[in-house]
């Protein structure tokens, strides 16, 4: 199996979640296709532990750089696609909002995110360093402009407010 066969299989993949959210499920997308993903790696465990010749060998998936492949190809071709959409002129204008809204909002879902990991992990009884979980709290603070695009355009808020959210979900 080569690097070619596997984005096919991303893509076929890919495309059957999506049907089935849309058909079936009828969540977000991104839910939809993170709970089918997530379904998808328990059945392929379990059929590991349950038929040992169908367990997947960490060797060989180490050979393909998932990674680099969903890094490099599938999130920039998800970026282009969402940027394509934003007005640049309109977002000129709320440039001062949006660097606000992307700088001061990090800084405090960081702050917020990281003491609270903190807190939680010490009263559970595990003893971590506050500046790593400061920084945990900054991976996981900015948005996720995908993400943040659909659901705008789902609840049809006003353009103002729109292209001060796609600004700074981008601009994260």
């Amino acid at each position: 199996m080569n690097v070619f066969d596997i984005i096919a299989l991303f893509i076929f993949l890919a495309g059957l979640f999506i049907f089935l959210n849309i058909y079936v499920l009828k969540l977000p997308s991104t839910i939809g296709l993170m709970i089918m993903a997530l379904f998808l790696s328990l059945c392929l465990l379990s059929a590991g532990y349950l038929i040992p010749s169908l367990k997947i060998d960490a060797i060989h998936i180490e050979e393909y750089k998932y990674a680099d492949i969903i890094y490099q190809i599938v999130l920039s071709f998800l970026l282009f696609s969402s940027a394509l959409n934003m007005d640049f002129k309109k977002l000129a204008k709320h440039k001062k909002a949006v660097l606000v809204l992307a700088t001061v909002g990090v800084l405090i879902s960081t702050a917020v995110i990281g003491t609270s990991v903190y807190f939680m992990l010490g009263w559970i009884g595990i003893e971590l360093s506050f500046l790593y979980c400061l920084v945990f709290g900054a991976l996981i603070s900015p948005t996720d402009p995908i993400a943040i695009t659909e659901y705008i355009r789902r609840f049809k808020i006003s353009k103002n407010v729109e292209m001060k959210i796609e600004g700074e979900s981008r601009f994260k």
